[in-house]
């Protein structure tokens, strides 16, 4: 990947904006540092596009593109959301990359992707990260039903959602979760209660999408066997 030239942002017509953030006079980019993810959770449209492979730039190189971001917006204070939907995918690059943010010092504050089994093993890592600006945190807790998480491949337990929130916010961090809602055999009950494990669990924000059967998914494939596959407008599969 580092063969690829970085974005040209001066083509750009529009700024990045977040209209419900208060820090209005911080700017906002964005990178991706890798693609693919090695999870193979069966209802995301990754395994099938990245057949369970994640690819990375080095450390070296997104540096490259950081400074160039900073030179791009004169210097000012940047909001920088990481598209990597597994941002922890090799420890060692993230490691090296703290170190190179230690160096550069940016007025930068990074919002990313992350699995919550990467922090529960990875405490001292997320801890560097947080010292280096990496403050943003979007934890797939995905739902509060240890039945669910088996179902869906995630390869996670609810000890391990309940932990990874504790050693974000015991490091000053802002942890978010998502969820998703609508999964085989959730109940009303059971879908009307996830909040208040949000709540529960100490998360400073979440978000909740519908459970999208995307083509080529292990979802997908399971729902079109039963005939349960009942619109094929793509336009519509935006998991809201």
């Amino acid at each position: 990947l580092d063969s690829l030239p970085f974005p040209a942002r001066h083509l750009r017509r529009h700024k990045y904006n977040d209209h419900l953030s208060i820090d209005k006079e911080w700017e906002r980019d964005v990178i991706s540092m890798s693609r693919g993810c090695w999870g193979r959770c069966s209802f995301c449209c990754e395994p099938s596009m990245s057949g369970g492979h994640q690819r990375f730039r080095s450390p070296e190189n997104v540096m490259g593109e950081l400074l160039e971001i900073a030179s791009f917006h004169n210097g000012r204070p940047l909001y920088i959301f990481a598209t990597d939907p597994n941002f922890i995918g090799s420890t060692k690059r993230i490691e090296r990359l703290c170190d190179l943010l230690h160096e550069h010092e940016l007025d930068m504050r990074f919002s990313v992707l992350v699995r919550a089994d990467s922090i529960v093993r990875n405490p001292r890592l997320i801890k560097k990260m947080c010292e280096n600006g990496i403050l943003n945190y979007e934890v797939g807790i995905e739902s509060p039903i240890d039945e669910d998480l088996k179902n869906m491949q995630k390869g996670i337990t609810l000890e391990m959602q309940k932990r990874a929130i504790e050693i974000l916010r015991s490091n000053g961090a802002w942890a978010g979760g998502t969820f998703v809602i609508g999964l085989p055999n959730q109940t009303e009950e059971e879908i009307m209660a996830f909040p208040l494990y949000a709540k529960e669990i100490g998360l400073t924000g979440a978000a909740f999408s519908i459970a999208t059967p995307f083509p080529g998914a292990e979802l997908y494939k399971d729902l079109e066997k039963g005939g349960f596959i009942v619109e094929r407008d793509w336009t519509k599969y935006d998991e809201m």
